[in-house]
This record gives structure tokens, C-alpha cells and sequence, in this order.
């Protein structure tokens, strides 16, 4: 769940980490070359990904045509950027729900909703349900969002 949660936020909280002195230009979008092991090239990156969401999921992150991440020269560039976590989440608490089935378990996260105007105080909780399953010889998120 922590290495999908990671991956995930590369597109929705903070890209991968990158090296500020190498930028290039391209159709007005600045972009940044990846500096992290391993991810070298968008072939890397959609790899990485596969190992850890269905198909479908990876398309919706890092589409064909997409242009958050971008290879130049054979490296992978991205853009800076990004929303930052929802700081109206507090801590999460993740449990494995196994399934009858030996090909599919849920991970529940359940996550603390805080009130700003409450110095923060925990108020509630939320909880998401994602589906882990055995496709093929690798297990998958089938369904996965940030609960931050």
C-alpha cells in the first residue's frame, strides 16, 4: 500500500523528485529531468507502475499522449508541480481484509477528518476499500485514489 500510495502521489501531490539545475523547454512547458533511481525513462516509469496497478489505472496516471512526464534525449523530464496533501486529513490506519477467494484481498484505509477551525482535532473518519487482486502472476491495486 505505501509503495502504491507513493507512486500514486507522483501524479496528484508532488512529482518525482528532480534536478532544479537541468531543465528544458518544450512547446512553452517547462520540465525537469527525474533524479531517482531507477525511473530513467517514461519505459521505466509505466514498468514501475504495472508492477504495482492494473492497466487501466496506469493509463489514467501516465497516458500515452500525456505530458507530465515526458522523455527528452531518452531521459525522463517532468513537470513541477502539484496540490500538496489535504490538511484536512489527519493519520491513517490500514488494515488487509482478506477475501475467500486466494486471488483478491481489500486493503481498508481509514483516515482521520480534521477541522482547521478546530486546531486540527480529529472529528470523524473516512474509510476507502481497495481492491488488491492476483492478476496473472503479479498481485495489483485494481482501484486506488489517495485519501489525502
Amino acid at each position: 500500500y505505501r509503495l502504491a500510495q507513493q507512486a500514486f502521489a507522483w501524479f496528484q501531490v508532488a512529482p518525482l523528485p528532480f534536478d532544479p539545475t537541468d531543465s528544458r523547454e518544450v512547446e512553452g512547458v517547462l520540465y525537469y529531468r527525474v533524479d531517482y533511481p531507477g525511473m530513467d525513462s517514461t519505459i521505466a516509469l509505466r514498468g514501475y507502475l504495472k508492477s504495482l496497478f492494473s492497466d487501466d489505472l496506469v493509463e489514467g496516471l501516465l497516458p500515452y499522449d500525456g505530458t507530465q512526464y515526458i522523455d527528452i534525449d531518452g531521459v525522463l523530464y517532468g513537470q513541477d508541480g502539484g496540490r500538496g496533501t489535504d490538511v484536512t486529513r489527519g493519520a491513517e490506519t490500514v488494515q488487509v481484509l482478506r477475501d475467500e477467494s486466494l486471488s483478491r484481498c481489500t486493503v481498508r484505509v481509514t483516515v482521520e477528518v480534521l477541522d482547521p477551525e478546530q486546531d486540527g482535532a480529529a472529528v470523524g473518519s473516512l474509510t476507502y476499500d481497495f481492491p488488491y487482486e492476483k492478476v496473472g502472476d503479479k498481485w495489483i491495486f485494481t482501484d486506488f485514489s489517495l485519501v489525502r
